[in-house]
């Protein structure tokens, strides 16, 4: 598996963000990039290839110690805190073409990336796609309420069909969803 994230500057208003002042900020050509495979063990082992160290973290860690700066812990912390479960072990490369502390958000670039990364695991697809399902099932049933607002659509048999045509509807609206994302279609 493989995420690859891209750095960001701000052309205006840099860290404004945090204050919930405007920002103008803009993607740049340089990435962090995160790689790695099942280890069929309990642990995430980290290779942090720029820095020249390497972490491991056992997937039993409490994760109450986070120190300020400590990007991954804080990733896996808010992934347990929303119910994003890593059960298995990982061997992980993170390489970056991001200079640390240069102002180019290498920060959110890792913690970006390291989500992105574990959200690729069968759990973390399995929630994309039904959050992605109950998004296209409320898009169509509130389609479905804008026409019966006015006025059409009350006879008993209508209300059936288009029930019916909102489910499969938002299950082939999903599929499709997938196979964009995925560059199939």
């Amino acid at each position: 598996m493989i995420s690859k994230v891209p750095a960001r500057i701000c052309l205006f208003g840099d860290h404004q963000d945090y204050l919930g002042l405007p920002v103008i900020a803009c993607a740049i050509d340089k990435y962090i990039i995160v790689e790695g495979k099942p280890n069929h063990s309990n642990f995430l082992n980290f290779n942090l290839k720029n820095l020249e160290k390497k972490i491991s973290i056992d997937l039993n860690d409490n994760l109450k110690d986070i120190k300020k700066g400590d990007h991954i812990k804080f990733v896996l912390k808010s992934l347990k805190k929303n119910k994003i479960v890593i059960n298995k072990g990982f061997d992980i490369k993170i390489k970056s073409e991001i200079f640390i502390n240069a102002g180019i958000s290498s920060s959110s670039a890792i913690v970006v990336a390291l989500i992105n990364f574990f959200l690729q695991t069968f759990i973390g697809k399995f929630i994309l796609i039904g959050i992605t399902w109950s998004f296209s099932f409320q898009i169509l049933s509130e389609i479905r309420h804008l026409i019966m607002v006015m006025g059409y659509g009350f006879e008993l048999q209508t209300t059936k069909i288009t029930g019916l045509l909102v489910i499969f509807g938002s299950i082939i609206l999903t599929i499709l969803i997938y196979l964009s994302g995925r560059g199939i279609i």
